[in-house]
């Protein structure tokens, strides 16, 4: 069989038979030549060009930079602040961590965060991920490159600590009821395979730090913040340093009714209200060549479960508390206290 494939511009090509046609390309500089007599390729320099040779010697001229120009360079250099990790045990530059690791620190931290949901605080951190249920009795599902996101309640697969000390409890269950949103001043997140230094079952680990004392005698703050569904929150801070001690104290109180309707006649209504008092102290001292910290908090919680509903009143567009809940009186009432001292040398 004969077949024969053509192209007007390249030649004709045959089965085991190439057969040029005559054509010239030029680049610039040389000239490619097709004889139809002669199969080989032949190249023909052309004479220099003084154009292109002007051309050629101008580019590598160095040419002087004027002043004004240098001046506003130098203006627009910015030098970044030294960013220090902590969440591997030991301080460490942020540029020469080998894992993966972000750091939100002072405004990053308070700028949109009312201290209410803990999803404020944590929005500017790569991979981590917060699905926040509006359900205090159950909490936030927090996930940090995917693991803990199929938490039914509570967080789970992450480490988390809290002014040093561990948040979570020996079954991988992780409690943020005692966090004070609204008096933090650092997050740290460490992702991937580094957070087995945690225990097996991390797939990342979460360092929340309350915010520094004040560097003054004594500063006292005061916080309001209201919104729907009976939202409230009052939070009052005081904060100084005296005689080498540096110390911090917050109280803070949030209430929300939440929009869980009753629908049985008896009982709370909605049945989704909830009411949570934390108290948050700490203090700093040098001793023995290093740090001495001294932390205490406590919370108090109750907060109404409403429960999840059918599919067919969920595409209704229900917002009623699932009956058998509301009989049963579901709920979530929870006290802790906890106290913890450091020391850390250097």
């Amino acid at each position: 069989m004969d077949k024969t494939r053509r192209h007007s511009s390249v030649g004709t090509f045959k089965l085991g038979q190439f057969r040029p046609t005559p054509a010239t390309l030029k680049c610039g500089l040389c000239v490619h030549s097709h004889p139809q007599q002669d199969r080989a390729l032949n190249t023909r320099l052309l004479p220099p060009q003084p154009a292109v040779l002007l051309a050629a010697l101008l580019s590598t001229v160095p040419f002087p930079v004027s002043p004004a120009q240098g001046q506003t360079e130098s203006r627009d250099t910015v030098t970044l602040p030294t960013v220090v990790v902590t969440v591997l045990r030991s301080p460490v530059r942020l540029d020469r961590m080998p894992f993966a690791t972000s750091v939100l620190a002072g405004p990053e931290v308070r700028e949109g965060n009312s201290g209410v949901f803990i999803e404020e605080a944590l929005h500017g951190l790569p991979g981590v991920r917060v699905q926040n249920r509006y359900n205090p009795s159950q909490g936030e599902r927090i996930s940090i490159r995917g693991f803990g996101a199929r938490s039914q309640f509570g967080v789970r697969g992450i480490k988390i600590l809290v002014d040093g000390i561990p948040a979570t409890l020996p079954d991988g269950q992780s409690t943020l009821d005692h966090l004070d949103i609204g008096s933090l001043g650092r997050v740290e997140a460490l992702r991937g395979p580094a957070a087995a230094m945690y225990g097996n079952g991390a797939g990342g680990v979460l360092l929340f730090e309350s915010a520094a004392p004040h560097t003054g005698t004594y500063r006292q703050d005061a916080t309001v913040v209201a919104g729907s569904n009976g939202l409230l929150r009052l939070q009052a801070t005081g904060s100084g340093t005296s005689g080498g001690v540096a110390f911090r104290a917050s109280a803070t109180q949030s209430r929300f009714d939440g929009f869980r309707d009753n629908a049985t006649g008896s009982g709370e209504d909605p049945y989704s209200q909830a009411t949570r008092t934390t108290l948050n102290a700490g203090l700093t001292t040098s001793a023995a060549g290093g740090t001495l910290a001294l932390q205490l908090s406590g919370v108090d919680l109750d907060a109404l479960n409403g429960g999840s509903l059918p599919a067919e009143l969920f595409d209704e567009g229900s917002n009623e508390a699932w009956g058998f809940n509301v009989r049963r009186g579901t709920r979530k009432d929870a006290r802790q206290g906890q106290v913890g001292v450091s020391w850390r040398g250097g």
